[in-house]
């Protein structure tokens, strides 16, 4: 359901617009750390879904709190809607 916490309701249109045009991404983190996320859709083409990739990566890895130590991302796995999942080694996307 639409929902003005979740940004899906808003009476800021202009701004909503703005800030969807300049690549904004809602992501979701489930308490065991796992992030859901968009990244693109299938007739992206790999180049552009792989660059999408990357780049939320090193998002995530710049919102790193400096107080954790040890590996920060363990595993990934992408996957279509209801397609099932692909592991990609977290060394690879560097």
């Amino acid at each position: 359901m639409p929902n003005a916490k979740t940004g899906t309701v808003t009476f800021e249109l202009a701004k909503a617009i703005e800030e969807l045009k300049a690549g904004k991404i809602d992501f979701r983190v489930e308490k065991a750390g796992i992030v859901h996320v968009p990244v693109g859709k299938i007739s992206f083409g790999a180049e552009k879904l792989a660059e999408n990739v990357k780049a939320f990566l090193d998002k995530i890895l710049a919102l790193r709190p400096a107080s954790s130590k040890g590996v920060y991302v363990k595993t990934i796995t992408i996957s279509s809607t209801m397609g099932p999942g692909i592991k990609v080694d977290p060394l690879l996307i560097k």
